[in-house]
């Protein structure tokens, strides 16, 4: 059996690789009890080289925490502060430290004996974090449902919102994904989609159902 992995998707400014992770930091740094996260990604600094610097801005920065005012005199000192400079301030911990090597959705061949393959998803379904997948089978067809976005996003991030909801049928032939997207089928998710379920109705029809966070419910029936 293969499993379809949902991720971010690749269409966001991060542009994470292996070589190049995003890490979170999960420290309580001023001690009141909650974390204070801090997200850091591979941008240029003054000289053209690549290091890791925070992903916030430094105003969202102080309304984590004071302690952000107090070690910045200036933006331009907050600009120029990358990983190392956290560390060595005690502001990261290594131990405290996660990493996202991929933002890519993905899908896992399973090889058998214990072995798998991890394969990237078509492009159609990187524009935006995938958040559900469900399986549809009828007449000996499998179709697979996928929906996501995210419109929960910081103000200086914005939101998530290319996903449109898209259909996922496997071509053994071909032995490859074939995708169907909106404007084709008439499965139009559009916006904050989360989660979907299927029920039957007496009449033998099936609805598709797909939840939208804060937003009404949507119903499919399939063709």
């Amino acid at each position: 059996m293969d499993f379809l992995l949902g991720n971010l998707g690749k269409n966001n400014r991060y542009h994470i690789k292996p070589e190049a992770p995003m890490v979170v930091s999960t420290r309580d740094i001023d001690g009141n009890g909650s974390v204070d996260p801090l997200i850091f990604t591979s941008q240029k600094n003054d000289k053209g080289e690549w290091e890791q610097f925070p992903v916030q801005f430094w105003d969202n920065l102080i309304q984590q925490s004071p302690f952000f005012r107090k070690e910045f005199a200036s933006y331009d000192a907050f600009s120029k502060a990358n990983l190392e400079y956290y560390k060595a301030n005690e502001f990261v911990s290594e131990q405290q430290i996660l990493k996202a090597t991929t933002d890519a959705s993905q899908w896992v061949e399973n090889l058998g004996n214990g072995q798998f393959n991890l394969h990237t998803l078509p492009d159609v379904l990187q524009l935006g974090p995938i958040n559900d997948f469900l399986t549809f089978k009828e007449n000996g067809e499998t179709t697979i449902f996928v929906v996501g976005n995210d419109f929960g996003g910081p103000p200086f991030e914005g939101n998530f919102d290319g996903f449109q909801g898209i259909l996922l049928n496997w071509d053994s032939e071909k032995e490859e994904w074939q995708t169907t997207e909106s404007r084709h089928s008439g499965f139009h998710v559009f916006k904050d989609a989360r989660e979907m379920g299927v029920i039957a109705l007496n009449n033998e029809k099936k609805l598709i159902l797909v939840t939208q966070n804060q937003d009404r419910l949507l119903v499919f029936e399939k063709k």
